[in-house]
């Protein structure tokens, strides 16, 4: 899937992460913890596409097919891949490593956000025609579900119009609703999507918003 796609998702199921558990100690640790959770699961999601990094490593489109989908997309990766993000957020995150010290409910939504992070990012893939080889290297062969497009603005309109209402500022909010709506457009425009795709993302869109 497209990383746009990815993100959303991360996002979204962060988010439902956060809303799950029971809330922190004072309202400074509900807000990181919140954005701990958005942000692990929004990364784990996208993690495994940092191979995209390997693929100059060969000539194109060489490298693309041999690095892109390739170790970072197996089970066998995915928990060193988490204990490195998980390694990340700890050192790089002062305010977060502090409430993950003092609070079990934080630890058990970061551990939740990650392995779903990773998690979706492999299934999602597995749905398209590309598909991947999870079970490398004691099996080399690729699984594919070849029933969703590698980009499919579906997924930005049925994440991004409720992760964009979650937003309480109501200024950014707007702001979050008109972009989406403008890039939609922009992938119009650029011919990504004809008019009638984007007439009904855009009523799908306010049809979400509306309930």
């Amino acid at each position: 899937m497209d990383n746009i796609t990815h993100t959303f998702v991360g996002l979204g199921v962060g988010e439902l992460v956060q809303r799950s558990l029971p809330a922190e100690a004072d309202e400074a640790r509900q807000r990181t913890r919140h954005r701990l959770l958005l942000t692990a699961c929004a990364a784990a999601s996208n993690f495994p596409d940092l191979d995209l990094f390997l693929t100059n490593l060969l000539p194109a489109p060489l490298g693309y097919l041999l690095h892109h989908r390739g170790h970072t997309h197996t089970l066998l990766l995915a928990l060193p891949q988490a204990l490195l993000l998980l390694a990340l957020l700890w050192l790089l995150w002062p305010n977060a490593r502090r409430l993950l010290r003092a609070s079990a409910p934080a630890r058990l939504g970061l551990g939740l956000a990650i392995v779903l992070g990773f998690g979706l990012h492999l299934s999602m893939d597995f749905l398209n025609s590309y598909g991947i080889h999870p079970f490398y290297p004691f099996d080399p062969r690729w699984f594919y579900g070849d029933l969703i497009f590698i980009v499919e603005p579906v997924f930005w309109v049925a994440f991004g119009v409720p992760l964009a209402l979650a937003i309480p500022q109501r200024v950014l909010r707007g702001v979050a609703l008109a972009a989406l709506a403008a890039f939609l457009c922009g992938a119009t425009w650029r011919g990504y999507l004809d008019w009638g795709s984007l007439a009904a993302l855009l009523l799908a869109g306010g049809a979400i918003a509306a309930v």
